[in-house]
């Protein structure tokens, strides 16, 4: 089951609300294969039936917006999922799919689905993977550090307004006497 992408026409799971006595089911049917997954609703939680095993998610938010009703799950899992559907139709959509995971697990779930990660610099930064900053796709780690070159080379440049200002401080740096600097006086 994918997040759906609400910004184009694509969508990767579709729900189909077909009413029962007591519960209401709802269908979810992925467009590129794979086992049906039902969804229960009770009044408090729901009932996830996948693949011959049942899940319990406490209906974490319900509301109305705009014309559609919307529906926020979490299990004890870290697993968080909304549907939404039109006021009055049957037919339900995955809007979004939320998952609380080690790194690893996360993207490898991101290249299956072929769905794009979002991470802050920092960790980028710390994982030793520079993008460009134009297209946003990796650069090699050779390209990085040329650019990281040029761009300490362009601060080390200073102009003659800068020069005058650090006079002071190049005088006082040369008259220190630093022969003796480590030295013990004992």
């Amino acid at each position: 089951m994918v997040v759906n992408d609400l910004r184009s026409d694509t969508f990767y799971a579709q729900i189909v609300f077909e009413p029962v006595q007591s519960h209401s089911p709802i269908q979810v049917r992925p467009l590129h294969g794979g086992d049906p997954l039902t969804i229960y609703e009770h009044e408090k939680h729901i009932i996830v039936c996948w693949q011959s095993r049942e899940y319990e998610a406490e209906i974490v938010n319900r509301w109305k917006e705009k014309g559609y009703r919307y529906i926020e799950a979490a299990t004890d899992h870290g697993l968080i999922f909304e549907v939404y559907s039109r006021e009055h139709s049957n037919e339900w959509l995955l809007s979004a799919l939320k998952l609380d995971s080690r790194p690893s697990d996360a993207i490898a779930l991101a290249v299956r689905a072929t769905v794009p990660i979002y991470v802050e610099e920092a960790v980028l930064d710390k994982a030793g993977i520079f993008l460009d900053r134009e297209t946003g796709k990796p650069i090699s780690i050779d390209k990085a550090v040329d650019t990281e070159k040029e761009k300490l080379e362009d601060k080390g440049k200073l102009d003659e307004q800068e020069l005058k200002k650090l006079s002071a401080f190049y005088d006082f740096i040369n008259t220190l006497d630093l022969d003796d600097l480590g030295k013990r006086k004992s």
